[in-house]
């Protein structure tokens, strides 16, 4: 996938095309994270994650099992994929109040 979202292999560990090489995360703000159980990016999603949180931002991790990645598309067949997409909108409306 870098092959088509940042050709550039020199580029790639630039925070702006990954956050996850950021020195300092703890200006960001909080958010959820949700990956897929059966996503090849699931792995890199959640290590994020953990990077936020301990960087002191609070951060939802959420792992939708057996999903895979676009499952949004799916939510009105998958019922793992509707509770993923009913926990992103709860934590959005959390934090717009």
């Amino acid at each position: 996938m870098w092959g088509h979202y940042q050709p550039d292999a020199g580029k790639r560990s630039d925070p702006n095309a990954s956050p996850m090489h950021a020195k300092d995360l703890s200006k960001v703000p909080p958010g959820i994270i949700v990956s897929a159980g059966r996503d090849p990016l699931r792995d890199e999603g959640e290590a994020y994650g953990k990077r936020l949180n301990d960087a002191g931002v609070a951060t939802e991790v959420v792992r939708g099992e057996g999903l895979v990645h676009g499952f949004l598309s799916m939510i009105n067949y998958a019922p793992s994929a509707g509770k993923a997409f009913d926990r992103m909108a709860a934590a959005i409306a959390k934090a717009t109040g």
